[in-house]
C-alpha cells in the first residue's frame, strides 16, 4: 500500500510505502504494529537513513535516477546519491523512479536490494514479460 497507513490497517495489507507528505514510519508502525512492512522514501541526504531506521523502517526507497512517468516533477537523482545512501544504510535501499528492463541491471550493479518499477510494468501490452525481464537484468545485473 503506498502512502497511506490508515487505509494498509482497514484493508489488512502487509505493508505500507510512505514518501515525504505522508505520516512518519513511527505514526504507521503504531497504526500497524510490528509485523507490518514499512517501507520509507529517503532523498539523498546524510542521517535520513538513521533516522528511518530510528523511526521504524524496514527498508528505503530512493530515487528517480531516471524520469519517471509516475513523478515527471520530480528531479532526476545522480548514481552518486544511490551510492551514497546504500554504504550509509544498514537498511535494504530499493531504486525507484523510471525503473526499466534497460537500467535495472545498472541499478543492481549500485548495491541495491531491488528496484520498484510501476509504469514500466502497468503500461506494457504484457506485464509479465515486462516483469521477466526487469528480474532477468537485475539479477544478471545487465548494463545495456
Amino acid at each position: 500500500m503506498n502512502d497511506d497507513p490508515e487505509f494498509a490497517r482497514r484493508v489488512g495489507t502487509d505493508g505500507v510505502h510512505l514518501g515525504r507528505e505522508d505520516p512518519s514510519p513511527r505514526i504507521a508502525r503504531a497504526l500497524l504494529g510490528p509485523d507490518t512492512i514499512i517501507g520509507v522514501t529517503v532523498y539523498g541526504k546524510p542521517g535520513e537513513e538513521t533516522a528511518a531506521a530510528a523511526a521504524g523502517a524496514d527498508y528505503l526507497a530512493v530515487g528517480p535516477f531516471f524520469p519517471s512517468p509516475t513523478k515527471p516533477d520530480e528531479p532526476v537523482l545522480p548514481l552518486h546519491v544511490l551510492d551514497a545512501v546504500v554504504h550509509r544504510s544498514r537498511l535494504p535501499v530499493f531504486a525507484i523512479g523510471g525503473i526499466t528492463a534497460q537500467n535495472a541491471g545498472l541499478l543492481a550493479r549500485h548495491g541495491v536490494a531491488g528496484v520498484a518499477a510501476v509504469s514500466a510494468i502497468m503500461d506494457a501490452p504484457d506485464p509479465r514479460a515486462v516483469t521477466e525481464a526487469i528480474l532477468r537484468a537485475f539479477t544478471r545485473r545487465e548494463v545495456p
